[in-house]
């Protein structure tokens, strides 16, 4: 699909030696307990914590420490970081009456030290086996949607007074909640409504009909306080405050609709979680990875998080995680006056015209993906001009290097392809 491209990554260096660092954790060579991995949180110091069906894992960059195996009651996504980077997770009462690796009655549970807390509802009546929303707000509560064949409701946790709620809203027909850690809002479909329910001031703001036509699997906030909803089978969504954009496969390059996660990082760029890889998009350009392009072990993304020294972390639904570093700063990079290519953007063919630098000895082309990816190192033998071929990579942006035979930088530019 084309269009008319402004490019807006940023934040990261183009190095004279670029290298592209893909590691894969899994259960043969770390601590991780399952290969599928539905959720990765970050604290603030760099310690991640994973949620597996084996269990949750911890590790602090150096050692791998298990934090509980699931048993017969599986934890999934229903983990989330209060606001002073404690570990929560709600773990559900046991399946069976013969399951003895689990607690009788669900609850809520913190992970001190070495020590697990647990923190169980006053009554049975609060104590879904698994709820399908689990997150923590901006006051330290814990907010958990429980959806059974009997009963619909959102339960609060209050972690500063280990007070349980079952908070007063429209239950019938509730199809989903979703929200964003520490935030004030909550978002849920409600037959054929959405709905936005302020947590502070206890109103309503209700969408009707629903413009959003599929389950909502993840919601993250943007710089301009935006909404972005990843869906089951129905792509992604925007809400700019007054109107909802979808992105399909069908009228972006999207690689899949069933998006599983939608997250920001600190220069605007969404990246996107699907079945078959995962997304970068800037707002208009998209970059798409997946096992035949990248370091990726496995296809199906569970989960996207950052770290505090710019590394992302996958979760995949089959192969563990997986950690890649070295995205380059492609606003640093300024195209040259004096070296002229086109067409820029470009369905995968570019001409340069190197008529500009007769006085100078060019040796080298290196071309990279913003990951820092070399798909590209050859040896020049050209005079003025020279045709560069990416149609067999996938859309995206992609920087090059010329230098002499000294590896001495002559000159650095960005691409474009899109088709």
């Amino acid at each position: 699909m084309k269009k008319n491209l402004t490019i807006f990554f940023s934040a990261f260096y183009f190095y004279t030696t670029i290298a592209q660092q893909w590691t894969v954790f899994n259960t043969l060579n770390s601590g991780l307990q399952g290969n599928n991995v539905a959720k990765i949180l970050v604290t603030r110091n760099g310690v991640k914590w994973f949620s597996t069906t084996g269990g949750i894992s911890k590790f602090d960059g150096n050692t791998w420490t298990p934090l509980c195996s699931n048993g017969s009651s599986y934890i999934g996504k229903s983990i989330a970081l209060d606001t002073s980077d404690k570990l929560w997770y709600y773990r559900g009462g046991c399946m069976s009456p013969n399951a003895t690796i689990c607690n009788e009655t669900g609850g809520c549970f913190t992970y001190m030290d070495t020590v697990i807390r647990g923190f169980f509802p006053p009554d049975t009546s609060y104590s879904p086996f698994h709820p399908s929303f689990f997150t923590i707000d901006n006051s330290n509560k814990i907010w958990m949607f429980d959806q059974t064949m009997t009963k619909n409701r959102v339960l609060t946790f209050n972690i500063s007074d280990s007070s349980w709620n079952s908070i007063s809203v429209p239950t019938d027909g509730v199809s989903l909640v979703a929200s964003k850690e520490r935030s004030n809002i909550i978002w849920y479909t409600y037959t054929n409504q959405l709905v936005r329910f302020n947590i502070s001031t206890q109103s309503y703001t209700f969408h009707q009909p629903n413009p959003i036509t599929s389950i909502i699997s993840d919601i993250e906030f943007d710089q301009s306080n935006g909404l972005w909803f990843g869906t089951i089978n129905s792509g992604i969504y925007h809400y700019d405050g007054t109107n909802f954009t979808n992105y399909t496969t069908s009228n972006s390059d999207l690689p899949d609709n069933n998006a599983t996660n939608v997250i920001i990082d600190d220069n605007g760029n969404l990246w996107i979680g699907t079945n078959y890889g995962f997304s970068v998009f800037n707002g208009n350009t998209w970059q798409n990875f997946d096992k035949s392009n990248s370091g990726l072990p496995y296809n199906a993304i569970t989960d996207i998080a950052f770290d505090i020294n710019g590394k992302v972390w996958i979760a995949t639904a089959g192969e563990g995680a997986v950690t890649v570093s070295n995205i380059v700063n492609i606003d640093d990079v300024t195209n040259s006056d004096v070296l002229k290519f086109s067409p820029n953007p470009s369905s995968g063919r570019f001409l340069f015209d190197f008529t500009g630098f007769k006085d100078k000895t060019l040796s080298r082309m290196v071309v990279c993906d913003i990951f820092g990816g070399v798909i590209l190192d050859e040896c020049l033998s050209i005079e003025s001009f020279y045709t560069l071929d990416l149609a067999h990579q996938p859309n995206g942006v992609y920087l090059f290097k010329l230098m002499d035979y000294t590896g001495y930088q002559i000159s650095k530019g960005k691409l474009i392809k899109n088709e």
